[in-house]
């Protein structure tokens, strides 16, 4: 019997005055109500956002990324309008991969989107 995975990690690139930030963050707090996950939010404006990266987005926020762990698996992508709908369907998609890849142990721990 295998051990219950985690929750998938869902990481949110936003800035405060961004009114479509604003329903994606909404969708969210639906989503995680019916199914519970890791949550982290990322400015775009931010010194760490520019340190790794995530500034390429300041022109296309909201952004979701939805995987299952850190740096692990499939990432998959939202961009501009979030819904709860899509936000849930995604999460049973990269659940379905990590539950793959822990049944034939063919996690390398690479991301592709």
């Amino acid at each position: 019997m295998s051990k219950p995975l985690p929750p998938p990690l869902l990481t949110l690139f936003t800035h405060p005055s961004c009114s479509l930030c604003h329903s994606a963050k909404a969708a969210l707090a639906i989503a995680w109500e019916k199914r519970p996950f890791q949550y982290e939010e990322i400015d775009v404006y931010s010194k760490e956002a520019e340190k790794d990266g995530w500034d390429a987005y300041r022109l296309d926020v909201p952004v979701l990324h939805i995987q299952w762990k850190k740096g692990q698996g499939k990432r998959r992508v939202i961009m501009h309008k979030v819904e709860e709908s899509e936000i849930l369907k995604m999460i049973r998609e990269v659940e379905a991969e990590a539950k793959a890849e822990e049944s034939d142990g063919s996690s390398d721990g690479s991301i592709s989107v």
